[in-house]
């Protein structure tokens, strides 16, 4: 059985499909995602669609529980990207939330899981969908949480979230910088992270979708180039810019705009810089610039 084991499509379809379509070219039986499917890109609908018909299995990310919860700590950029992803949720699927398919689907979808003999999570096994595994926090003198989190597992595990693909073979020692088709021969029995990167948003400097095979504990990450300006195009024709201008008058106060909106918005943080396009925004974040 080979598993593609993909993380943090966020919406930005070209990247989805492209690695879609290598994960197949390179023989995949199953499409697993550790979550954040959504969230920052234009095209949610479609990347829910996908991840509903083509993954056996699918985590919960932040931003999926941000859509049922709300955003609390989230920076005003990304709540208002969950605020409008919604939006779109509720014009699909109809907005009785009782009944539509799509916010039932994300609220079913679990923090932590298994497929095959390997565990899986959006991040850090002590708060999947909030914290994070780094690899500042590998060293001769480990962060105490990291040290907790290699406690919790007893074999292979597969996380995401960073967004920047990493092994980590024990607290004292992670791989970064992987190149692709890099192949490690692992056992599913080893207590080692893999963090498989982001499809949607790479956070390394490869301006590439990065996913991991997983074959008998041998794990090969892969690292597929997009079409950049397909997904630039979307954010463009996706009205986003339109969307938020009637809250601009507010966008420097998140708190009202929280309780404008009935509450989806939580942040505490504001804009880093409060008078740019949320549109040029998320395309830098696109290209690994932000």
């Amino acid at each position: 059985m080979i598993y593609a084991v993909t993380s943090d499509w966020h919406a930005n379809l070209p990247a989805v499909r492209a690695t879609l379509e290598d994960a197949r070219k390179e023989g995949a039986d199953r499409i697993i995602c550790l979550g954040d499917v959504l969230g920052y890109g234009p095209k949610p609908i479609e990347c829910l669609d996908l991840a509903m018909q083509e993954c056996s299995l699918v985590t919960s990310g932040n931003h999926e529980r941000a859509i049922i919860d709300g955003t609390n700590g989230f920076n005003i950029y990304a709540a208002l990207m969950i605020l409008w992803t919604r939006e779109q949720i509720l014009k699909k699927g109809g907005h009785d939330e009782n009944d539509n398919p799509y916010l039932k689907y994300i609220s079913e979808l679990h923090t932590m899981d298994c497929f095959g003999e390997y565990f899986c999570a959006h991040g850090a096994l002590t708060h999947p969908t909030d914290h994070y595994i780094t690899p500042e926090q590998f060293g001769n003198s480990p962060d105490p949480t990291l040290v907790e989190n290699f406690n919790m597992v007893n074999g292979l595990t597969f996380i995401g979230h960073l967004h920047i693909p990493f092994i980590g073979f024990s607290p004292k020692y992670c791989e970064c910088s992987i190149k692709h088709d890099r192949v490690f021969e692992l056992n599913a029995s080893d207590r080692i992270f893999v963090n498989v990167g982001s499809v949607g948003q790479a956070r390394d400097g490869s301006h590439a979708a990065t996913y991991a095979l997983v074959e008998n504990g041998r794990v090969r990450l892969r690292r597929v180039r997009y079409d950049h300006e397909a997904a630039k195009d979307d954010y463009r024709s996706s009205g986003i810019n339109e969307w938020v201008k009637q809250y601009e008058a507010i966008g420097h106060n998140p708190g009202v705009l929280a309780k404008l909106t009935g509450g989806i918005l939580g942040s505490k943080k504001g804009p880093t810089n409060p008078h740019r396009d949320l549109e040029d925004y998320l395309i830098e974040r696109i290209n690994g610039i932000s």
